[in-house]
């Protein structure tokens, strides 16, 4: 399975209004099952050009409803403890990576190992961070909710 129909099963989707988790997760799971490997070794060389002291990011796809962003992890990157208005929902291509949620900024709520081919979501206004727990890179597919967004700006705009 190419990214390319990944996308469309996701935009069917989202044409359906804002999806579930479990339906985003279903997709993604599916798409792991059957995904091109050269494809992804492609996308994995070009995210390789740049630092690897911290995480890539390449947004593969984004509209009105959802970004599919694959991430490349460098050995001990992590993000900061942040937030994001809208779900997000990500899947271990490959290695591992750790994620944390918070109950608020201090307090962790859970910590888990997320293995190649696991499934991790993140409601809109929970705050958390991803490490990457190998020694190796890791890479990491991402489905962000992008209607708070385009709701805010349009209300920006006028």
């Amino acid at each position: 399975m190419l990214i390319k129909q990944l996308i469309q099963i996701l935009q069917h989707e989202y044409s359906k209004g804002i999806p579930s988790s479990y339906l985003v997760n279903d997709a993604l799971k599916y798409y792991y099952e059957s995904y091109n490997k050269d494809e992804i070794k492609k996308n994995k060389i070009l995210l390789s050009q740049f630092n690897m002291n911290t995480y890539n990011k390449l947004v593969v796809h984004t509209d009105k409803n959802f970004s599919l962003n694959m991430i490349l992890w460098g050995k001990n990157s992590y993000t900061r403890t942040c937030s994001h208005t809208s779900n997000r929902d990500l899947m271990v291509m490959e290695g591992s990576i750790v994620a944390t949620k918070y109950e608020d900024s201090i307090l962790g709520v859970n910590c888990l190992k997320l293995e190649s081919g696991d499934v991790y979501n993140l409601k809109g206004g929970s705050f958390h961070n991803l490490i990457n727990a190998e020694s190796s890179k890791s890479l990491t597919l991402h489905v962000y909710d992008n209607y708070d967004y385009f709701r805010n700006l349009n209300l920006l705009m006028g």
